[in-house]
């Protein structure tokens, strides 16, 4: 429809890696094409914003965007997801209601149950996801968007701290060294209800495994928690 913009923002990065550079002609002639057959004198279907875009930019086309797609092909999280839907404050003037089509290979999938979660392989499936997203009714649609928010705002870095220190806490001997959980914890500071990572993991002399969320994952010198 001619009143439906499609915003894409690429922010650069690794511009000298051949393989995006590959990449990022063959987008921008796939939209020059697609623009080239469906704009008129007074709508373009794409916007492309392949530039670094500042933080209140950026708050402000989450706040008044009626949909995000986020369709990573694997994403650990996918902190695009949870930023457009924390930036929907009702409160806020000018917010309108947001639907999140979410890929099913991102980690946010897991947790905000209220996107329209799809197959990213499967294009026309997210087509379909696209067009059920904006026909969603406006009261609905800020229905899912602010049970989405809650549970964003409610499982955030603090709680994942606490969650941590409260595992740390349960690590026995033949796990790991206790002293070197000792360590770990006191990486970890919570000051006046916020989490703070201090130091470098590899200080504490964790090379070697840590279990965290249930799982082995390494540590070495460069990961950050």
């Amino acid at each position: 429809p001619r009143n439906t913009v499609f915003v894409l923002v690429c922010i650069p990065g690794r511009a000298q890696v051949e393989e995006h550079q590959v990449l990022e002609r063959a987008v921008q002639n796939d939209i020059s094409e697609i623009n080239g057959e469906f704009s008129t004198p007074t709508h373009t279907p794409i916007i492309y914003m392949n530039r670094t875009v500042s933080f209140p930019e950026l708050v402000a086309l989450y706040t008044r965007a009626d949909c995000c797609l986020a369709t990573p092909l694997i994403d650990g999280m996918n902190l695009v997801a949870k930023e457009f839907i924390f930036a929907k404050d009702k409160n806020v003037k000018g917010a309108v209601p947001g639907i999140l089509v979410l890929s099913e290979l991102a980690g946010a999938a897991q947790e905000m149950f209220d996107a329209l979660v799809v197959n990213p392989h499967d294009i026309e499936k997210v087509a379909r996801s696209l067009i059920m997203a904006l026909e969603v009714p406006w009261e609905d649609r800020w229905i899912s968007t602010l049970d989405m928010r809650e549970a964003v705002m409610k499982n955030d870095v603090n709680r994942w701290a606490r969650r941590l220190l409260k595992q740390l806490d349960g690590v026995k001997e033949t796990l790991f060294p206790l002293e070197k959980v000792q360590k770990l914890k006191s990486l970890l500071v919570c000051r006046d209800g916020h989490a703070f990572a201090i130091g470098d993991w590899a200080d504490a002399g964790l090379r070697g495994h840590v279990r965290q969320d249930m799982q082995l994952v390494e540590v070495n010198d460069k990961e950050v928690p």
